[in-house]
């Protein structure tokens, strides 16, 4: 469970409570609540409802962590047709 779910809960409020209040989606609340890291504005907007600081809900990213993590996505996206290419080549040999 994320800090930003327990707070939400000991607030009593609902996914779409704190998404009308926040400006945004019930949906991107959920996000957030999984992991998903909102943007420095609205990490803002979202603490100030709790009366807390940003790093009380949102875990701190090493710059280099975010990065990385960009990388293997993108690595990850492009691995099935780095396979089609082989298994192409393959069937010319």
């Amino acid at each position: 469970m994320t800090e930003l779910m327990k707070r939400r809960f000991l607030s009593g409020m609902s996914q779409v409570d704190l998404a009308r209040r926040a400006g945004i989606s019930q949906s991107q609340v959920s996000c957030f609540e999984n992991g998903l890291i909102p943007n420095p504005e609205l990490q803002e907007r979202i603490a100030g409802i709790f009366h807390c600081n940003v790093s009380d809900i949102f875990p701190a990213l090493d710059p280099t962590d975010a990065i990385v993590e960009n990388l293997l996505k993108r690595e990850r996206e492009r691995e099935p047709v780095r396979r089609d290419i082989m298994d192409e080549i393959e069937s010319f040999k």
